[in-house]
């Protein structure tokens, strides 16, 4: 029957006088035996090929052991892979540096921006880091601009007030005000007014007269009466004299606006975690 041939594989059928792990010389019958690298050995002195199904005490399964294969010898390749999720164990990588730490990715002078507020050095396995930029955004050096052409220069304000001269051109309105004059008068320049002389006359009918009576003698005090006399004044013209009226001062006060406080500078933001590596 099948005898195991030294290590190399299975021996197909008998022969005499050979022992296991010896080649006869003669070849005789139909032997092969199967080496480890899988292909058939033929004996010294020929022999005939066996089919699989001829070999006995062979295996029902082959444990895989480590082993290559040349691209070439490979049948039936695809041309391409589409990749895939796949993972890889870190002994199958080639070329892996002897020592591999995320903390590599984050060279002394890193920034670490994170939403945990756990320091990197747990996260990521060592180093020394700082709290960084608290209350402050980041912005790209700009060797163009003073404001940000030196690395970790600060600058900007969180509430601003504005000059004179940053505010836009406008106009104040004044309150509503009257001007008063002074109290004064006008004085007329002295005149008068003058009637036309007259002198009244008493007339009666007596016959007998006295004086200061003009008519007959015999007239009688019954039938004496006051003769009409008119009285004409005389044009006297009036001329004012000048008073000179003067403006009572009057303030005008513009009306203010606006409280001169502080307003905010702040651009939309988002809070996160910032922190540096020093050591």
């Amino acid at each position: 029957m099948g005898q195991p041939w030294d290590g190399l594989g299975y021996a197909h059928d008998e022969f005499d006088g050979g022992s296991p792990g010896a080649v006869p010389s003669s070849g005789g019958g139909t032997v092969k035996f199967l080496r480890a690298d899988g292909e058939w050995q033929v004996p010294a002195g020929g022999g005939g090929a066996p089919e699989w199904v001829d070999v006995q005490n062979k295996p029902s399964t082959f444990a895989p052991i480590s082993h290559t294969h040349d691209w070439a010898d490979v049948t039936g390749e695809p041309a391409t892979f589409p990749p895939s999720t796949h993972t890889h164990m870190a002994a199958d990588i080639t070329d892996l540096p002897a020592s591999s730490s995320p903390l590599d990715a984050w060279p002394v002078g890193s920034i670490f921006l994170s939403v945990v507020n756990t320091n990197p050095s747990t996260l990521l396995g060592g180093g020394t880091w700082v709290a960084f930029a608290a209350g402050r955004v980041l912005v790209g050096v700009s060797a163009a601009e003073i404001e940000f052409d030196t690395l970790e220069e600060t600058g900007g304000a969180k509430t601003v007030t504005l000059t004179e001269a940053q505010l836009p051109a406008h106009t104040h309105v004044q309150n509503a005000h009257t001007h008063v004059q002074d109290a004064h008068t006008h004085v007329q320049n002295s005149h008068n007014h003058t009637q036309n002389s007259f002198a009244p006359r008493i007339v009666n009918s007596g016959t007998a007269g006295t004086v200061g009576v003009q008519g007959a003698s015999t007239a009688s005090n019954s039938n004496a009466s006051n003769a009409a006399t008119t009285a004409t004044n005389q044009v006297a013209t009036a001329v004012n004299q000048n008073a000179t009226a003067t403006n009572q001062n009057a303030t005008a006060v513009n009306q203010n606006t606006g409280s001169g406080s502080t307003h905010d500078n702040l651009q939309p933001y988002i809070v996160v975690c910032m922190w540096k590596r020093t050591a």
